[in-house]
């Protein structure tokens, strides 16, 4: 059997049900979609897992990147290339039994 892998982008609207008040793309579907896959192609060399990364930084207003840093363990928006290292991860053999899972990287925003 040949080994592959899926890594879908998650979002942290799907870790946090109750405090989002709008979500207006199906965003956070990739969560509970990788359970179901992952159980439904048991017995199979192929992962399904996601990452959801916190807010990424792309030149939003200080007063943003302020107020959703206040939420967070201190860093606040994230970089592309910090969360880089978890799909690294994931593609690695290092996570070969790593499969169903999404994976926060936000800094301790849904905390």
């Amino acid at each position: 059997r040949f080994k592959s892998d899926c890594i879908g982008q998650g979002s942290v609207t799907s870790v946090l049900f109750c405090e989002v008040k709008y979500c207006l793309l199906p965003c956070g579907g990739f969560a509970p979609l990788n359970k179901s896959v992952s159980k439904y192609i048991k017995n199979s060399k192929f992962k399904v897992n996601s990452v959801s990364p916190g807010g990424l930084f792309d030149h939003q207003p200080k007063e943003f990147c302020e107020a959703y840093q206040s939420y967070t363990n201190g860093k606040g928006m994230l970089e592309v290339q910090e969360f880089i290292g978890t799909i690294l991860f994931l593609l690695s053999d290092d996570s070969k039994y790593v499969t169903g899972q999404n994976i926060v990287v936000d800094d301790g925003f849904t905390l």
